[in-house]
């Protein structure tokens, strides 16, 4: 698209319905905002000046996740004319999948990466643990 948007009331008026459309269809963020016409720092603009774009685009990236890890579950037997090695390189570096340990059977699993919530609670975790080392070095330094 060569029309550069630079302001929210630009964008088409079926935008949102597009971007469910688009990365219902595995499309990329990179691949919505050249469709809708716009850079990445407008993109980044409106997300942060936006909420219901912003949440568009959240909607947006799970249904485009979904639509890999669909691809995989229907044509997991199918060799033949699905490379595997394609599909598991899009959901390494499109959704921060990596390959896990190997299982008990020696093969290798494809994990997503924790969630920002489980890091968020493993922090809170290990703030916590920090803290009590802390006051429990006070007490000891009293004594």
């Amino acid at each position: 698209m060569s029309i550069i948007r630079h302001e929210f009331s630009d964008l088409p008026p079926d935008w949102r319905e597009g971007i469910f459309r688009w990365m219902g269809e595995g499309w990329s963020v990179t691949e919505v905002i050249a469709e809708l016409g716009i850079t990445r720092k407008t993109h980044a603009r409106f997300v942060k000046e936006h909420e219901i774009y912003a949440e568009a685009i959240s909607a947006g990236e799970v249904l485009s996740e979904a639509w890999w890890v669909k691809q995989g579950r229907e044509n997991v037997g199918n060799a033949r004319n699905f490379n595997v090695g394609i599909w598991a390189f899009n959901l390494k570096n499109r959704f921060g999948w990596r390959d896990s340990p190997l299982s008990k059977e020696g093969q290798a699993k494809i994990l997503p990466d924790k969630t920002k919530e489980e890091e968020n609670r493993e922090k809170f975790r290990l703030d916590k643990k920090i803290e009590k080392t802390k006051e429990s070095e006070d007490v000891q330094e009293l004594h």
